[in-house]
């Protein structure tokens, strides 16, 4: 079954994407300490949210049919009720309205019989199209927008950037370990079913800039060790 195939492959997701080391600066900073702790993303929203605007519905249903075609599968409350196929996954839309116009589109995927799941989080591209960013059981990104967001730069510090971009003007440097706000967020190397992929989140810093999520984890976490872990 291409959905169990899928979670399959998913629980050896512990290895990065390569790219975007040039963003780390030389800035020293603290090292990292503690346990893992596993994510809890929203799950107020849903997708096709009455929130106004042809526009803006139009992209909610955009990011529904790429979700339906990426993970194979169907929004249906009634989907692990009544199973339209054993080869179909159930999708749970876990995103608020903020995070959907944020940029990030997240689902809970289970097989038909509800036994299997993971999170499979969309990211949307530059050009407007919705492509995976990741799928994980276990996550260190940010995925609910706004939010805070740790850097996680390996003991050094990370670019700020004016645009999202690894060639755009550099404007300012973030030390490493701390925390700041995180309000967008642009995926620019879609991830694929046992890699995840990489992009910018838009940070609320003075000034304000565009930063590798590589090196930015979810501030929830108590440290980096979960970033560190799954992105070696």
């Amino acid at each position: 079954m291409r959905a169990l195939a899928i979670f399959s492959a998913l629980a050896l997701l512990a290895a990065a994407c390569g790219g975007g080391g040039g963003e780390r600066t030389a800035t020293p900073a603290p090292a990292a300490a503690s346990a893992f702790a596993g994510p809890s993303p929203a799950v107020t929203g849903t997708a096709g949210a009455s929130a106004g605007g042809n526009d803006r519905q139009a992209d909610e249903d955009k990011s529904q049919k790429a979700a339906e075609e990426i993970f194979h599968g169907v929004f249906d409350p009634s989907c692990k009720a009544t199973p339209i196929s054993a080869e179909v996954s159930c999708l749970d839309p876990r995103n608020t309205l903020d995070t959907l116009l944020a940029g990030l589109s997240v689902w809970g995927v289970s097989d038909a019989q509800g036994t299997a799941g993971y999170i499979g989080v969309l990211g949307r591209t530059q050009d407007g199209e919705w492509k995976l960013w990741f799928s994980a059981q276990q996550m260190y990104q940010l995925i609910a927008l706004p939010g805070q967001v740790r850097v996680c730069a390996d003991g050094q510090g990370l670019n700020l950037r004016k645009s999202p971009s690894q060639t755009a003007e550099r404007i300012a440097s973030i030390a490493d370990n701390d925390v700041v706000t995180a309000d967008r967020f642009v995926l620019t190397e879609p991830g694929t079913p046992t890699a995840p992929g990489h992009g910018w989140y838009h940070l609320a810093t003075a000034p304000d800039g565009w930063a590798y999520s590589k090196y930015l984890a979810d501030a929830k976490l108590a440290d980096c060790d979960a970033r560190n872990s799954l992105e070696r």
